[in-house]
């Protein structure tokens, strides 16, 4: 990857941090900004949550109804 293309993305991805303090909106448009860039049709986040050792599929980009949807962890 040309180090432009790097500065590029890192740039739109701080800009998308500082635009608000809704973390699922940031978390959406990072995800907007790496799925165009990777041409992915999908790609969600998952956050895990330590005190109940599991991860929850937060902000999924395009057709995802997973939406909340929590896996223990270590599944495969």
């Amino acid at each position: 990857m040309p180090s432009h293309a790097k500065i590029a993305i890192l740039y739109d991805a701080s800009q998308a941090v500082l635009s608000t303090f809704d973390l699922d909106e940031v978390l959406n448009r990072i995800l907007t900004i790496i799925r165009d860039f990777f041409q992915l049709r999908t790609a969600p986040w998952l956050l895990m949550d330590k005190s109940q050792q599991n991860f929850q599929v937060r902000s999924p980009s395009g057709p995802a109804p997973e939406f909340g949807l929590r896996i223990p962890k270590g599944t495969d």
